[in-house]
This record gives C-alpha cells, sequence and structure tokens, in this order.
C-alpha cells in the first residue's frame, strides 16, 4: 500500500505493518490508524505515520534503546484494549514499546517513558499506556543510546 507522509513523500509498505489505535492516541484521537516507519541510515528512530493525515508523524525511540532495563506496567484495561492473552505482557515478546521523542530548539531532546506507546505485535493494536506508580518521566533526557534495545514494529 502507498502512504502519503510530509517527510518522506509517498511510501510503499505492507499493509500487515498497520497499527490500528482504537481509542487513538492523546491529542489525535481522531487519528487511528497509523503505520512504523524505519530509515535504515537513523535507525534505531521509528516513525509513527499517521495513514489518515501526512502532516502528522511522530518520532520515536524503543524503550528499550533508551534504558535497557525499562520495567513496563500493563493494567487489566490496557491489557484488553491491545488484545493480549492474560494478563502476560512482555516488551520484546509479545510487545513493542515506542517512546515519543519531543525535540526542541530551545532545549535538549527527550524522551516520554512515562506513557510509552504499546504494540500488539500479532494484532498490530496500539494504545500510548500511562505507567502507574512509576519512576519514570515524560521527559527524560536522552544522554545515551543503546542501539541494541529491542525490537521495533
Amino acid at each position: 500500500m502507498t502512504v502519503n507522509t510530509k517527510y518522506f513523500q509517498q511510501v510503499e509498505c505492507d499493509a500487515a505493518s498497520v497499527v490500528q489505535f482504537p481509542q487513538g492516541l492523546p491529542g489525535f484521537e481522531d487519528l487511528r490508524t497509523f503505520v512504523c516507519l524505519e530509515q535504515p541510515e537513523y535507525r534505531p528512530l521509528v516513525y509513527l505515520q499517521s495513514i489518515e493525515e501526512a502532516q502528522v508523524c511522530f518520532l520515536t525511540l524503543p524503550v528499550g534503546v533508551i534504558n535497557k532495563d525499562y520495567q513496563l506496567q500493563v493494567g487489566p484495561e490496557d491489557t484488553r484494549v491491545l488484545q493480549l492473552a492474560g494478563d502476560r505482557a512482555a516488551l520484546g515478546v509479545n510487545l513493542v514499546g515506542l517512546a515519543i521523542l519531543s525535540v526542541s530548539r530551545d532545549r535538549d531532546t527527550t524522551a516520554n517513558l512515562l506513557s510509552p506507546v504499546l504494540i500488539n505485535v500479532s494484532s498490530r493494536i496500539g494504545l500510548q499506556v500511562i505507567q502507574a506508580r512509576s519512576q519514570y518521566d515524560w521527559q527524560h533526557p536522552l544522554s545515551s543510546i543503546n542501539s541494541d534495545g529491542g525490537p521495533t514494529c
């Protein structure tokens, strides 16, 4: 399928790589269909591109790239929305966790580790999940990158 983008013009991607967000993303609740785009020269960055709106593209990194010991917490309701079997959610096994980056000219780039975007790799369902009672921050500084941080979309 062909996806129109602001930054990459038209991109061909496999329809099986499409991710559905039943609740949208905060601030973008009406956009529910995204695709993960990767450019080999920019790995491990993952571009979470809206299929419905070419102007909307989130710059992300796998959470394991930012913090190799990242501890994921997924509650029962989030587990249901993500269509995970039972109550087990494991990064790198049945889930990909992406931290949305915040880039500014006036300050250093930060990552939202408090509310990662989770993608069920089997069902291709995604959800941004707030980590309740977490030690993580929504403006985590990117001081070092672990290029071996786990699978991407």
